[in-house]
């Protein structure tokens, strides 16, 4: 801890701290005897992570390889090329054999069995010289998991992206139970704060994923908008997105990436993640050039490298207003590039949870009980209203059909001052109908549940469902 400048009491008090350690072992409740420890740091405690990083500080020392440390997890990685395969391969072994050397100093055991190593390549080549540890021999494999991702070596996200499916999966299902019980908002909650994150951990490193791949992630969110607004399977994508003012998954990893990109180009990021952009167009040449907010595009040898996240968002980069890109602050850009890609949220579309209020949502959603909207997806045989001859729309049962007057008279007294207040003629029934079922901006969202109130209390005095 000297090194690092710990003296006087704090290395005192951190010094007490770690001496007279005993542990011991429990299995199955029977203990052993309390051995003293004089190396390894206290585990569970809030400074354990931060010693630990300490005491394994001096292990990037003396190797030839680049050496990344997660915690307690630690990975050796080289760059080569076919002809160098060799000589990377001995580099990587004396590396391990330091590595080996340093844990036998410190008290430390790496485990061979559970050190795997992966070769990321697009040949396909079987044979390669091998990797030891402690002069045994390590397990090359296809996939290994790190930090959270599935990495495998063609880096083509397969089973990242199965294994975030799966287990979004099983979550989206508990969505499904409580979407009866519980208010709309608390359960698009659960979505939006618990698995959408789990689905998009990673998105900035696999948003060059396959368009199947893709298509997977956005059925995923499908499943989940309709446990949340309780739609008919086969309502359209678009319209269920629009209900909830949720985004497709690849406009939210486009947002992502241009506002990561933003971070590097304006210093929020580590140094070296700025050195990988491209240089500005700008500062290519002697003169100033009309778009100096672009980046010089990349070439790409390969489609999956074209797709991968700097020569891509650099593309969707420059395509940017300019006056999006010179925000001076990340929550201005972050705020003006929202507005540019993701739609406004309608928030009072997501108060009420009983069957009234789900009616009203598969109306304004184009598909409900209503004959005209079962007929238009073959559901049904025939369109027509079951009290009258006419075609049953939404506008039909709402304003139109004799059967409910009396309760549709009732509605509209309730709702005439917002009517009259929006300025909306109440002969005009395809605007009244718009408004009962869509609301309107200009309400406060209190004017808005009051007046959906009064068109599920309608809904449900009809009898109609």
């Amino acid at each position: 801890m000297k090194v690092f400048g710990i003296d006087g009491p704090l290395y005192d008090l951190l010094s007490n701290y770690l001496e007279d350690r005993k542990i011991r072992v429990v299995l199955d409740g029977s203990k052993s005897k309390w051995r003293k420890t004089t190396a390894g740091v206290p585990q569970g405690s809030i400074l354990g992570p931060l010693m630990f990083l300490i005491y394994v500080n001096d292990i990037v020392e003396e190797l030839e390889s680049e050496i990344y440390l997660y915690a307690d997890d630690t990975a050796l990685i080289i760059n080569f090329k076919k002809e160098d395969t060799i000589r990377s391969f001995d580099q990587l072994n004396r590396d391990l054999g330091r590595l080996a050397r340093w844990a036998r100093d410190w008290y430390m055991l790496f485990n061979p069995t559970k050190t795997k190593y992966m070769i990321i390549s697009n040949r396909h080549q079987d044979m390669y010289p091998s990797l030891k540890l402690n002069d045994e021999e390590l397990e090359r494999v296809p996939t290994y998991p790190q930090l959270g991702l599935h990495i495998n070596e063609n880096m083509n996200w397969e089973e990242h992206i199965n294994n975030s499916i799966n287990r979004a999966n099983r979550k989206i299902g508990l969505m499904w139970k409580l979407s009866g019980t519980i208010p709309r908002h608390a359960v698009e909650n659960i979505y939006t704060s618990f698995i959408r994150p789990q689905i998009e951990y990673g998105s900035l490193l696999y948003a060059n994923c396959t368009q199947e791949q893709s298509s997977r992630l956005e059925n995923l969110q499908r499943r989940a908008a309709i446990a949340c607004t309780r739609a008919y399977n086969k309502t359209p994508t678009n319209r269920l997105l629009d209900e909830l003012g949720w985004p497709t998954l690849e406009t939210r990893r486009t947002y992502t990436s241009l506002v990561q990109l933003y971070k590097m180009e304006n210093g929020l990021t580590p140094g070296h993640l700025k050195a990988i952009l491209p240089p500005k167009q700008g500062h290519a040449g002697r003169y100033p050039v009309r778009r100096s907010h672009d980046y010089t595009p990349l070439l790409a040898r390969t489609a999956k490298y074209q797709s991968s996240f700097i020569p891509a968002t650099v593309r969707r980069w420059n395509y940017l207003d300019d006056d999006i890109k010179s925000k001076t602050t990340l929550s201005c850009f972050k705020g003006a590039l929202k507005r540019k890609l993701f739609k406004k949220k309608k928030n009072y579309y997501s108060y009420g949870r009983d069957k009234w209020a789900v009616t009203h949502t598969r109306m304004r959603l184009g598909l409900s009980p209503l004959n005209d909207e079962l007929y238009t997806y073959h559901i049904v045989p025939s369109p027509r209203c079951p009290h009258c001859n006419e075609t049953e729309t939404s506008l039909h049962f709402l304003l139109e059909c004799n059967q409910y007057v009396a309760r549709r008279n009732e509605m509209l007294e309730a709702v005439g001052p917002t009517v009259v207040k929006l300025g909306i003629d109440i002969t005009k029934h395809h605007d009244v109908n718009k408004l009962l079922l869509n609301g309107h901006h200009d309400l406060t969202l209190h004017e808005n549940i009051h007046l959906f109130e009064h068109v599920q209390l309608f809904m449900k005095n009809s009898k109609r469902f």
